[in-house]
């Protein structure tokens, strides 16, 4: 509650663990499988079904004032982001920060940054979420938060600015074009069946190539 984050399953379970590592100790298996037991076994405590499976935990009879991470809300001032981008822009080339957000965000308190000073944890998260999917500040690369200027999705804007693949296709495989694409996808969906699995969209590429023998590329396109 006070780090302004809501009590989500898998971030307990990470708490757990984290305050285990911080006394030297470890938390076995069980006990992390059994934590939703145990809320549930709590009067004083209101364990709720979350999207996708999750769950998470309210203490009765307190408010909640948790930041919604993924809103694209922007309720920070102009000068955080103009000293965020500044720091960011300074970091070294080989230097990175962890892939998730609550483990990116933990890094940047850690380093007592002016810009992010008073922002709670949960704050913070909201700010990383909004310098990813926003700002163009930061972004990924290998499973790694990275300046934006280095991230994959900058690759990937400079390749399609100039109409240009990811990646060359392997020898007899032709890279798709508007007029090569569409009579593959009609082929594709008049031969499918009602009956037939819906063909999920991550497979949709692998699909193509097998049955066309060419590769869909976003950015050529």
């Amino acid at each position: 509650y006070r780090d302004e984050l809501k009590p989500y399953g898998r971030l307990l379970r990470k708490r757990v663990m984290e305050r285990a590592e911080a006394r030297g100790s470890r938390v076995s298996k069980r006990a992390i499988e059994q934590l939703r037991t145990t809320c549930d076994s709590s009067s004083w405590l209101s364990v709720q079904a979350e999207e996708g499976g999750d769950w998470s935990v309210l203490i009765r009879g307190q408010p909640e004032c948790f930041v919604e991470i993924h809103s694209p809300e922007d309720r920070y001032p102009t000068k955080l982001w103009m000293e965020a981008e500044a720091y960011f822009g300074s970091m070294a080339d080989d230097t990175a920060l962890p892939g998730g957000r609550y483990s990116c965000a933990q890094t940047l308190m850690s380093r007592q940054l002016s810009f992010l000073s008073g922002l709670s944890l949960g704050s913070v998260c909201h700010f990383v979420q909004l310098a990813i999917s926003e700002k163009k500040i930061l972004g990924h690369l290998n499973g790694a938060i990275v300046p934006y200027s280095r991230s994959m999705s900058k690759a990937k804007e400079m390749r399609a600015q100039g109409l240009q693949p990811m990646e060359t296709s392997e020898e007899g495989v032709a890279m798709a074009t508007w007029e090569s694409l569409r009579p593959c996808l009609l082929t594709i969906f008049s031969d499918h069946q009602p009956e037939d699995a819906p063909i999920a969209l991550a497979n949709l590429k692998r699909v193509i190539r097998l049955r066309c023998n060419i590769d869909l590329s976003e950015t050529a396109l």
